[in-house]
């Protein structure tokens, strides 16, 4: 019996090429959640139907573009266009490369992935315009720069434990060491927000995780404020 007629419901899989092309067609993607979408992409892969490719990577690209938006203030420079640019084009290529840690971590949890990766583009933008800063001079032609607020090794430090994060072979060990130190609660009653929910893991292996993951950065002479 031909079942590509009835309302999907369900994400089919990956590797139902059919289903896939129904839902792109019937304008159902919206209903599939975003993380199924990136694994079917990566399994079609860039020289696999490229007419349902197309389809379903503008669909994800228009859904990170607008969650960069919601991420990004307008107060940054150029509209924060710059920032969003960014972080979309290094997600975009990672999508396709379904072993990066990026195109892993998208799988995993598709929302607070693109947002981790908005908060890289956030610093890297700061740095870039710290470094092409022109401070103003005294009268003795001494340069006067503003006070900072952030520790004098704050951004390398957070580029040096981005790149241990990097390191971690398991997605979803780094994503709930991300989450924690966002201030996400491992678990939660009250909303619908938690590690433990985004990662669909019980509350004792989401604590296990971030131990894991907090071990490892003291090992490295690593602090944070949440150890």
């Amino acid at each position: 019996m031909n079942t590509t007629t009835k309302k999907i419901e369900e994400p089919p899989s990956d590797t139902d090429l059919d289903a896939w092309r129904q839902i792109a067609a019937e304008d159902g993607l919206r209903r599939i959640p975003p993380e199924e979408i990136v694994a079917a992409i990566q399994r079609i892969g860039p020289n696999g139907d490229q007419q349902l490719l197309n389809a379903l990577m503008g669909y994800i690209s228009d859904k990170i573009l607008r969650t960069l938006r919601r991420r990004v203030s307008t107060q940054h420079h150029n509209g924060g266009r710059d920032i969003i640019e960014r972080a979309h084009e290094q997600l975009i290529v990672a999508i396709l490369k379904p072993n990066s840690p990026n195109g892993k971590g998208l799988r995993v949890a598709f929302r607070a992935w693109v947002g981790f990766r908005g908060d890289d583009s956030i610093r890297a933008e700061m740095r870039e315009r710290k470094r092409y800063t022109h401070y103003k001079t005294n009268e003795d032609g001494e340069t006067v720069e503003p006070p900072d607020r952030q520790a004098p090794d704050h951004v390398e430090q957070v580029t040096y434990v981005e790149h241990l994060l990097s390191k971690i072979p398991d997605p979803r060990k780094c994503l709930a060491f991300r989450l924690h130190m966002e201030g996400c609660p491992v678990t939660s009653n009250k909303g619908p927000e938690s590690i433990s929910k985004t990662l669909g893991v019980s509350e004792k292996t989401a604590r296990a995780w971030i131990e894991e993951v907090q071990t490892l950065l003291k090992n490295l002479g690593v602090s944070n404020d949440r150890t």
